[in-house]
């Protein structure tokens, strides 16, 4: 890459990102940014959380949802941002709109997930009010890292996650195929169930 590329790559950068946040100086994350920042990750940890017990999820409302602010992340300020970099090169247009839809992806899987919690924590207290019962289901796969200690399982098809701790992992990783997931779970609105609790049992 030549300097003159490089330029105009960092200068793209900047005109990509100009419009979601106000940048501080050289285009660093001010003090008051990055704790918003920290605060959207923690707040987006109850979505997380909550959609990882419930089954048969809403996914047209999270799809659907999503895209509407997809749609409405790439609209604001778009005729600013055309009239910006009309004139501009081709490699600053390419980087420009490339990191808009990138923020616009990122803002929007995170302000979804924002905005739903408080439907998945409806749905989780509606499963309190039916019976509970136990499925075993089939382990697909683990994941061993520190951060990423998981259960991969599969229900109706589709696969899904559990976080598991040490312990557990190391017990079922030398062939987690001897092993299945008893989960207890009960019915809930929209046509979900809710995961009360799980465990590890022998394949019988």
């Amino acid at each position: 890459m030549t300097i003159w590329q490089g330029r105009n790559v960092k200068f793209a950068y900047a005109k990509g990102l100009q419009y979601f946040a106000p940048m501080g100086t050289k285009n660093k994350l001010s003090k008051r940014q990055y704790a918003l920042f920290v605060a959207v990750l923690i707040i987006y940890t109850f979505f997380d959380n909550s959609y990882d017990s419930i089954l048969n999820y809403p996914d047209t409302l999270l799809f659907g949802s999503g895209v509407a602010i997809f749609i409405s992340i790439m609209l604001y300020k778009i005729k600013t941002f055309i009239n910006d970099i009309w004139r501009d090169g081709a490699i600053v247009k390419v980087f420009a709109i490339f990191l808009r839809c990138l923020t616009a992806v990122i803002f929007s899987w995170f302000l979804t997930g924002i905005l739903l919690i408080p439907l998945n924590y409806y749905i989780i207290h509606t499963a309190k009010y039916s019976a509970a019962y136990t499925m075993d289901l089939k382990i697909n796969g683990l994941g061993t890292r520190k951060r990423t200690r998981k259960i991969f399982y599969e229900f109706n098809g589709s696969g899904r996650t559990v976080y598991a701790n040490a312990k557990t992992i190391d017990w079922i990783s030398k062939n987690y195929n001897d092993y299945r997931l008893r989960v207890t779970i009960r019915k809930a609105s929209l046509g979900t169930l809710v995961i009360e609790n799980w465990e590890i049992v022998k394949k019988t």
